[in-house]
């Protein structure tokens, strides 16, 4: 079908050569749109379904058999060179058996050389490659034999071809993937995130998911997150996550190796909410120590303390922040206990009825974010409080959201377990259960404070640290230019990690007077405070995206649903834009998708 299009076209040259005057010239577009799907759709004929396994398996009888096959059954031969009878301890694959895999060569070859190799043939023997069972494949001399015949055989198709087709212009990019760096340049792309979608080189090569490309292409990507600088480092996240859901067997590599890096930059101490809830949905709460094993197969125990302080702030900023009811943002507990968030291996927050049955938009959001790990209160005068339960070192703080008193205990004399579902505030919470017997503290909010920063401690609060300090719980200043623990990063086979210049010392004489401390308290509050929102005009970039690009749009969000964008043709600036907005792709498909 394409030499006919090929046919037309040269027909038609010459009457659009006659018209080539800027008056009454014509592009042609609709004609050449209607030229490039038909295009895809021999395109998509041409990559078809790996032929039936009982199929595949008389051929390679034959050839067993010391028998010729039949010319078509060459090609069920070359898609069935990892094939195995399944429950045959003895078989061994054809890609093992050098004996018939030397007349199998030979067949190739001599296809090659007489221009009769097809590309249907050349995607079976690519479906071979890339699906053979090992992650080490190049240590079979099967295997680079046929690595070499690919490669020739494609050449060779170029050179028949009447032009270059868009799916040898894919190859020839990636000609990399047939060499002893396969997947060097797909792995070094994705991590600069040059490029979003891999299902175009997935259809053309007939890569499975399973293929052990992918490994080595997510070897190099993670090479490359280390070997980038911070700035890069921190464009290329969300590029990252969205990888990790297309590439689902790699997906903890790829999480591992981004929060580890995320570790070792500059900001390590900003909460990433994707990471965040990302790391939460693939590991579960970092912060429950049944779960902490399995967070520690993946990452150093460095890291695991950077994700649990990542969600103790974010705790306390909700807490105080979303659960005030009527009542003003109660900022000097906030920024106490902001102060100890690096510390705090644990955070509970337990709802009372009204933020339960809440149906404002936030209240939704924040229950649905956090399933799993709420708590219900109950008992008199529940019904408008709240309660927020924080761990730091062997001690369980409970603060409420009324104004009234801080009560600790240590852990292992706890009247209950801050786990369990529902909690009473005064049974539980304040051990009216036992008279209070297993309160280690009670300090109630006296002596009020209005001035206040992380050099003036006064009221309440120098009384908190007192007590605190008596349980052997010290102010850790949160310092970010403090150099990061080293951490091994060999487990993702990085070859290079990128270590953050030295800061600039500091002089050792105090601030100079002229920033006030209430400036410092205003300045640490509002950036404790900054949540994830959408961007400014977030609408208005959208739609821009959307003129620029020939698409497809879905927008069921006023239905509660989600809008998708798909894409007629890939778009990598437009797809990078919409990344960057909190799209999420869909694999294989040109396809994006928000809430």
């Amino acid at each position: 079908m394409t030499s006919a299009i090929e046919k037309l076209k040269t027909r038609l040259l010459p009457y659009r050569e006659q018209n080539a005057q800027p008056t009454v010239s014509h592009a042609f577009n609709y004609l050449q749109r209607v030229i490039a799907q038909l295009e895809r759709k021999v395109d998509a004929r041409a990559v078809k379904m790996v032929p039936p396994l009982e199929k595949r398996r008389q051929a390679i009888a034959r050839l067993r058999a010391g028998e010729m096959p039949k010319p078509f059954e060459w090609k069920m031969i070359f898609f069935g060179l990892n094939d195995v009878a399944e429950g045959d301890l003895f078989e061994i694959a054809l890609m093992d058996d050098a004996t018939n895999f030397a007349r199998i060569i030979a067949e190739i070859e001599q296809k090659i050389a007489q221009r009769r190799l097809t590309r249907r043939e050349w995607l079976a023997l690519c479906t071979s490659y890339f699906g053979h069972a090992s992650d080490t494949p190049e240590k079979n001399p099967q295997w680079l034999q046929l690595r070499t015949q690919i490669a020739h055989g494609f050449q060779k198709l170029k050179e028949s071809a009447p032009r270059q087709m868009s799916w040898m212009s894919v190859i020839d990019t990636y000609s990399d993937i047939f060499t002893d760096n396969a997947g060097f340049l797909l792995g070094q792309q994705l991590g600069r995130g040059e490029i979003t979608d891999i299902s175009v080189l997935e259809k053309v090569a007939q890569i499975p998911q399973t293929s052990w490309l992918w490994r080595k292409i997510v070897n190099h990507l993670v090479n490359e997150i280390f070997r980038q600088n911070d700035d890069d480092f921190q464009q290329k996240i969300n590029s990252l996550i969205a990888l990790s859901r297309q590439l689902t067997r790699f997906k903890d590599n790829i999480l591992a190796a981004t929060l580890t890096r995320y570790y070792q930059s500059a900001f390590k101490h900003q909460t990433h909410f994707e990471l965040k809830q990302l790391a939460l949905e693939y590991w579960g709460n970092p912060q429950l120590t049944s779960r902490n094993k399995s967070w520690q197969v993946h990452v150093e125990n460095p890291v695991l303390l950077m994700v649990q302080g990542w969600f103790a702030k974010d705790d306390l900023k909700l807490f105080f922040e979303l659960l005030k009811g009527n009542r003003d943002v109660d900022h000097a507990r906030l920024f106490y206990w902001l102060r100890f968030a690096n510390q705090m291996s644990y955070t509970r927050i337990v709802l009372g009825e009204e933020a339960l049955r809440s149906k404002d938009a936030d209240y939704v959001e924040f229950r649905a974010k956090n399933a799993g790990r709420l708590s219900r209160l109950q008992g008199s005068g529940s019904r408008d409080n709240n309660a927020m339960i924080m761990r730091i070192g062997d001690y369980l703080f409970v603060e409420f959201s009324k104004v009234g008193a801080m009560y600790a205990y240590h852990m292992g004399n706890a009247p209950f377990n801050p786990e369990t579902g529902i909690l009473d505030i005064d049974y539980d919470l304040k051990d009216k259960r036992n008279n209070r017997r297993k309160v280690r503290l009670r300090l109630p909010h006296l002596s009020p404070v209005f001035r206040y920063s992380l050099n003036r401690i006064e009221g309440w609060m120098s009384r908190y640290d007192e007590e605190l300090r008596k349980l052997g719980i010290d102010y850790v200043a949160e310092d970010v230019n403090q150099p990061s623990v080293t951490l091994d990063a060999s487990r993702f086979n990085a070859s290079k990690t990128v270590s953050r210049p030295e800061p600039a010392s500091l002089p050792e004489h105090e601030v100079s007077d002229a920033k006030s401390d209430r400036e410092e308290q205003t300045n640490i509050i509002a950036s404790a405070l900054k949540a994830k929102k959408e961007l400014p005009g977030r609408e208005q970039q959208i739609r821009e995206v959307i003129r620029s690009v020939d698409c497809k749009v879905m927008d069921k969000r006023g239905l509660g649903g989600a809008i998708h964008i798909q894409f007629n043709e890939p778009d990598h600036e437009a797809a990078q834009k919409l990344l960057s907005l909190g799209f999420k792709p869909v694999l294989g498909k040109f396809t994006y998708w928000s809430k």
